[in-house]
């Protein structure tokens, strides 16, 4: 998730009057440094061989906001940069 995107969630969180809750404010979805890597058309110069994997749920935010797909987020990111 870009930071665009965070402080939109956070202003309509606010606007809604979500005042007290906890919102985990992620992206919807993993990507690997790989898959990043592919999508910049960059070849990695190594592979790592511990893979960590860490899932936030987005359903409790989700069920307030539309919450951007990491992957489309990575996609425009790298469409800006070219």
């Amino acid at each position: 998730m870009d930071t665009m995107d965070a402080a939109r969630i956070a202003k309509q969180l606010v606007e809604k009057g979500k005042w007290g809750r906890l919102y985990n404010v992620v992206g919807k979805g993993n990507i690997s440094l790989s898959e990043f890597a592919a999508i910049a058309g960059v070849k990695l110069s190594e592979s790592g061989k511990e893979v960590q994997i860490f899932n936030a749920s987005t359903s409790r935010l989700e069920a307030e906001l539309l919450v951007p797909a990491t992957e489309e987020t990575v996609k425009k990111f790298i469409s800006l940069k070219r």
